[in-house]
């Protein structure tokens, strides 16, 4: 199972961010991938990584990530959408969706799309 998720989250990353490199990021072991939205001067501003993570403190199951990242800590995160998105607020700061709620390889790009969206709104702030 965690083949084929991994897989099919790999799959929808190269199809939606052709421009990004995913990969497994090895402090964490997730697949991801990493989209910088500012940038000044060469350093980095404002970003937004998205992936799929193996259980931890966030979520108690495998469970896919979009997550914003400014340099200033500075961020206004929505209310969830969806009832099963979780959105989180303190330390990591995006959505989360556990792998439960994933009923097609659908579900995965609905999920990193419609959460890219919130958090480039609230980026954009």
């Amino acid at each position: 199972d965690w083949i084929d998720l991994r897989s099919a989250t790999h799959q929808v990353l190269e199809e939606l961010y052709p421009d990004l490199e995913t990969r497994i990021w090895p402090h964490h072991f997730d697949t991801g991938a990493l989209k910088v939205v500012e940038e000044k001067n060469g350093d980095t501003l404002r970003t937004i990584g998205f992936g799929l993570a193996i259980p931890d403190d966030i979520c108690s199951e495998h469970y896919l990530y979009v997550s914003a990242w400014t340099r200033d800590g500075r961020l206004d995160i929505p209310e969830s959408e969806s009832k099963h998105t979780i959105w989180n607020k303190n330390g990591f700061q995006g959505a989360v969706l556990p792998v439960s709620a994933i009923q097609h390889q659908e579900d995965i790009t609905s999920f990193f799309e419609s959460s890219e969206e919130q958090l480039m709104k609230v980026l954009k702030q």
